[in-house]
């Protein structure tokens, strides 16, 4: 239930993806594995925060909740994958100092290994950056994840990164970083400028 309920997040199929987590959860919930069911409760809150609208109040105290028994049961890791979708609820629901402070633990966890919730946590952390108006440390922030992605082989990831930078130059009216950040996420993708000249 749980791989399958990775497979129906993937194609964007959330609703599906709850249905089948929550039974991934009940079954978890009857056996003596501390670790998984929460690990498996904190990829259900996830999924609460990749609703329309996303149920983030609800993700929160699920997590919360979750956070003792991972530190008790689980690793470093696992604390911080919680502590990242902590910063994603509290970011949702307007409270970015606890957001930037519960992305900056999760970072902290994870360590120097690269990893994609590390790269996913960064842009997180660039994005509530963003709100408070440090535009330096959230360029920062977004250029190293979007590098780390593109680094680790996360070809579409990485684009995604590099467009959300050129989108914050854009905004800045940055010209020539706005051109640069686009031109690395054609890149990401492997599609030359001339291709994509091409293709206009």
């Amino acid at each position: 239930y749980w791989n399958a309920a990775l497979i129906a997040e993937s194609r964007g199929e959330v609703a599906q993806a709850l249905v089948l987590v929550e039974r991934a959860v009940a079954m978890f919930g009857e056996s003596d594995d501390r670790r998984n069911l929460g690990r498996i409760r904190v990829a259900y809150a996830l999924l609460l925060l990749q609703q329309s609208p996303p149920e983030a109040e609800r993700a929160l105290e699920l997590l919360d909740s979750i956070r003792p028994d991972l530190v008790d049961h689980g690793g470093a890791v696992d604390v911080s994958y919680c502590d990242a979708e902590r910063a994603r609820a509290l970011m949702t629901l307007g409270r970015l100092d606890e957001a930037r402070q519960a992305a900056e633990r999760a970072l902290a966890g994870l360590g120097d290994m690269p990893r994609l919730e590390s790269a996913h946590t960064r842009l997180l952390l660039g994005r509530v950056l963003r709100e408070q108006g440090d535009v330096d440390a959230c360029v920062a922030q977004t250029t190293l994840a979007a590098a780390m992605l593109e680094a680790m082989g996360a070809s579409r990831r990485a684009a995604a990164a590099w467009r959300e930078l050129g989108d914050l130059y854009r905004d800045l009216g940055h010209v020539e970083p706005t051109i640069d950040a686009y031109d690395r996420a054609l890149r990401a993708v492997r599609i030359s400028l001339s291709c994509a000249a091409g293709i206009l």
